[in-house]
């Protein structure tokens, strides 16, 4: 049931209390997990208006920053308490630049090691640097770059993407599951991923 279709947040409140940010985030992360991008967006801009989050000033500057459509390609990723919603080509985060010299990292050192981007999905009329530069910068790159940053090496890394992942950031994933030797789960509009040792569980089938 879609935000339209339910009752307020606020009358909700009088039957279950105030939620908590572990509450909203649980129910953000859903609408995302089944691959309602859009009904993800209008609920988090909803919780903002009825001052459900204690850094309000901050969520309204990012959703200002942010670009979204009705198929607005998001990745999101847990960070303690807070969850990160990464779009392409995001440079809203405090720590973009690291987030993005993270990714810079992560992509060299694939590639030394036999990765080789897919770029057939690109049909602009360019070459085949700008298609690789395109394509580096998809959402689930920067939230798997930035979740590399903040998580300890033992933890296994989770992402939420709205719509389906593409073919080339299936094979990152494989990748740095690899020569991070760390966990990967990324979840689509699909299906469940998880990636181990260069492999994933899907069996290609994406």
């Amino acid at each position: 049931m879609g935000p339209s279709a339910s009752p307020s947040l606020v009358e909700r409140q009088k039957e279950i209390g105030k939620p908590d940010k572990v509450a909203l985030t649980a129910m953000l992360a859903g609408y995302a997990m089944h691959g309602q991008g859009k009904e993800a967006i209008e609920f988090f801009q909803r919780t903002v208006l009825e001052g459900l989050w204690s850094d309000a000033s901050k969520v309204r500057a990012l959703m200002k920053t942010k670009v979204y459509t009705r198929n607005a390609r998001c990745s999101f990723i847990a960070h303690g308490k807070k969850i990160c919603c990464f779009v392409v080509d995001d440079y809203s985060h405090p720590d973009s630049d690291k987030i993005h010299k993270k990714l810079e990292e992560i992509m060299r050192k694939i590639q030394e090691v036999g990765f080789v981007s897919e770029t057939e999905s690109i049909l602009h009329d360019v070459d085949e640097e700008v298609k690789t530069d395109m394509i580096n910068k998809h959402s689930e790159k920067i939230a798997l770059a930035f979740g590399l940053l903040v998580s300890n090496a033992d933890m296994p890394l989770v992402i939420i993407k709205n719509l389906q992942i593409s073919q080339d950031c299936l094979n990152t994933a494989k990748f740095v599951s690899l020569i991070e030797k760390c966990t990967i789960t990324i979840r689509d509009s699909k299906r469940f991923h998880h990636f181990s040792d260069a492999s994933c569980s899907c069996g290609d089938y994406w």
